[in-house]
Formats: C-alpha cells, sequence, structure tokens
C-alpha cells in the first residue's frame, strides 16, 4: 500500500478530488459540498488530501482536516471513501492503516463523524467511541493513545459550506475543469 499526500491544491489534483467526491455521493454527501470544501480547504492549506494506491493502481481517497491553531497535530478525518469495486475486500482497512501511521500523531489523536452501521470497521482499526454526533444517525469516534487528549474536546479547521452561495463559484470550476458539480 502507498499513499501521495498533498497539503495544497495543485491542478492536477482535480480530477482526484471530483472523483472523490462522487464516490462521497454514496454516502449522502452531496458532490458539490464535498468538491468544495476539499477545494477551499486545500487551497488554503487547512487539511491534507491523500490518493491511496494498490500496485500502482488508485484504490481511494482521504481527506484529513487540521487541527486548529491551539492543537495543530490533531486530525480529523472528514472524508474517506474507496472505489465502489474494491469495498469489502480489506483495501479500505489497509488505506485507512497507512493514513494512520503516516499522517496521524497517534498521541495527539484523530477523530470522525460516521454513521452508527461504520462502527466496527473503524472499531477494527482501533477508533473508540466518543460520544453521539450533532447530526442525526451519526457518533463520533477517536483514535488516540494518550487518554487525556482522547477525552478532550478537540477543534479543526472546518469550512462551512452553502451550496447557494457558492453557486457562480461552482459555476466557474465546472467550466474551467469540465466537471459537473450542481444539479441542473
Amino acid at each position: 500500500m502507498k499513499i501521495k499526500t498533498y497539503n495544497k491544491l495543485h491542478d492536477s489534483l482535480i480530477q482526484d478530488i471530483y472523483e472523490f467526491a462522487l464516490l462521497m455521493e454514496d454516502n449522502n454527501s452531496p458532490r458539490a459540498i464535498v468538491f468544495a470544501y476539499i477545494y477551499f480547504s486545500l487551497k488554503a492549506e487547512l487539511g491534507v488530501f491523500s490518493i491511496g494506491f494498490m500496485k500502482n493502481k488508485k484504490i481511494g481517497f482521504s481527506y484529513l482536516a487540521k487541527g486548529a491553531p491551539s492543537n495543530p497535530m490533531f486530525r480529523r478525518l472528514k472524508y474517506f471513501a474507496v472505489k465502489r469495486e474494491l469495498r469489502k475486500k480489506g483495501c479500505g482497512s489497509k488505506f485507512l492503516k497507512t493514513i494512520i501511521k503516516e499522517e496521524i500523531n497517534l498521541s495527539i489523536g484523530c477523530e470522525l463523524a460516521c454513521h452508527p452501521s461504520l462502527l466496527e470497521f473503524y472499531k477494527n482499526l482501533n477508533f473508540q467511541y466518543k460520544h453521539d454526533g450533532e447530526a442525526r444517525n451519526e457518533i463520533i469516534l477517536s483514535l488516540c493513545s494518550n487518554i487525556e487528549n482522547r477525552n478532550k474536546d478537540n477543534h479543526f479547521y472546518d469550512v462551512i459550506i452553502e451550496e447557494s452561495s457558492l453557486r457562480d463559484e461552482m459555476l466557474k470550476l465546472e467550466k474551467e475543469y469540465n466537471i459537473e458539480l450542481l444539479s441542473r
């Protein structure tokens, strides 16, 4: 398993970010919101975008939001997906294990929000239930070797995306990169 990691936006990443946004639709995450979140966060250097490879074939994507200034090494796994044909075959676990090993300081920690149906997947990667999320059918999980940090309320750079306020920007990006972000 190999990953390529990016801390800032490059034009060469646009198609990969778009493919990631399409995969996240399987999780009921609107493609325009996912794309805009990653695009603008990387543009501001507030996160880490990773592409996973096995045998030189792209298998999936990950986006980690960086911690706020009070805890800059903290990470929030904001988005994670593997290609549809590779799901339930162990590729996602291998990819995420590599991200954890290479991109997360375990004494500082990482959190994520997910649907309760994904609890076992993340538990197998040593994430622990922390509390229910703000959204319905959402739980917060934590991965941290330091108990004091695990129980902390960690903050991360979060970009608030409102599709209606981004319409003009999304239309420009669609035209510039020949992608479809907004519903017609």
